[in-house]
């Protein structure tokens, strides 16, 4: 689950620092990511897998940190 505002934002600021700094795009995957063996997906950048470890990555992101105000986190991830 995400706050719709804070996703949608953040996919335009990445957008917007796309554009500006000329990022490329990764390869699409043409893979049926569930039936995939364990070699196939070796590769592949996972998402984080719980509340904890997603909160762990937005603090530890300078992108985030530069767009999502610190007390705005403190919300979401904060016990």
């Amino acid at each position: 689950m995400a706050n719709p505002y804070l996703a949608f934002a953040l996919l335009i600021y990445a957008a917007l620092d796309g554009i500006r700094t000329g990022a490329t795009l990764p390869e699409p995957i043409n893979l049926n990511l569930f039936k995939a063996d364990t070699a196939t997906l070796a590769g592949v950048e996972r998402l984080p897998e719980s509340l904890e470890a997603a909160c762990k990555a937005a603090g530890d992101s300078a992108f985030i940190r530069a767009h999502i105000p610190a007390p705005i986190l403190a919300i979401y991830c904060e016990k």
